[in-house]
């Protein structure tokens, strides 16, 4: 019997046979009177920022609000982290000298602030006093916690580096980027 499938895998190509944790799908299609070989069609992936996952803005460190879409193309750095943790703030400055270096070198980098202090003022306050020129999640916004849940945050400083479909790249963005600096973007 002849059959034909397909194959859809929203961060990429998958390959039959293999768990390529991206959420593939095969479904069974028509027969193909044609050859006794099997079809594999693949799917590519959707452009553009998967505002399921991200939402459809950010703020700035001046409270404005930012499309999502600023996040297309881009690898982003999902970083948790808070005003009142040590760890934070002796690894925030790292960050921060990383992020510009790649901004002027023109790297498809952004990060998203997911912040885990205790209000919206603590928030606005770490985001100036360390000049965190880049986007985050609304303090109020209940996507804070949804990331934290969905990525396991158990500790923070934690940088998170996905796509821009929400699929994980790395989960060792705080170590990249103390072992590497900016160059840390040429592992992801």
């Amino acid at each position: 019997m002849n059959a034909r499938y397909i194959l859809s895998c929203l961060a990429g190509i998958g390959i039959l046979g293999f768990n390529t944790g991206c959420g593939d799908s095969i479904q069974r299609g028509a027969e193909s009177p044609q050859d006794d070989a099997p079809v594999v069609q693949i799917t590519p992936a959707p452009e553009g920022v998967d505002r399921a996952f991200f939402g459809d803005y950010f703020v700035n460190a001046q409270n404005e609000q930012v499309d999502a879409e600023a996040l297309s193309g881009k690898r982003i750095g999902l970083y948790f982290s808070a005003i009142w943790c040590p760890p934070c703030r002796d690894f925030t400055p790292r960050l921060v000298d990383a992020y510009n270096t790649m901004r002027q070198q023109g790297q498809p980098f952004e990060v998203v602030f997911v912040s885990s202090d205790r209000n919206n003022e603590a928030m606005f306050q770490y985001m100036n006093e360390y000049d965190m020129a880049w986007l985050s999640v609304p303090f109020d916004d209940e996507r804070r916690m949804a990331m934290a849940q969905h990525h396991q945050i158990r500790g923070i400083p934690s940088l998170v580096v996905v796509d821009e479909r929400g699929q994980v790249i790395s989960r060792q963005g705080v170590r990249d980027i103390r072992a590497h600096g900016a160059n840390a973007i040429q592992h992801w």
